[in-house]
């Protein structure tokens, strides 16, 4: 697997970071689907909601911001998580409306 704009602005690393972000990511909220769909059978998502639009949408916010923050502001990134996450799930509120 080949990422980046050429060989001279190429991250070295993020070849192996994308590969790990995603397994990491999928692991933890791919398998959450079944939560998208209990939420719809419970009536607390519109009727027709996509789970799997649901979980690829949180998934890529995530690994946005693991794959395309420099390794120097990851530690800021883990201390405002919950601002993150937040950020998120207020997108996700507003497409599901």
């Amino acid at each position: 697997m080949t990422l980046g704009c050429g060989d001279d602005h190429r991250d070295p690393g993020i070849e192996e970071r994308v590969l790990t972000a995603a397994l990491t990511v999928y692991g933890e909220v791919g398998g959450g689907r079944w939560i998208v769909q209990a939420a719809l059978d419970r009536g607390e998502l519109p009727p027709g909601t996509s789970p799997d639009l649901i979980v690829d949408a949180i998934m890529g916010g995530v690994l946005r911001l693991i794959v395309l923050t420099p390794g120097t502001q990851r530690a800021a990134i883990h201390a405002d998580r919950d601002k993150h996450a937040a950020i998120i799930v207020s997108v996700l509120r507003a497409i599901s409306r």
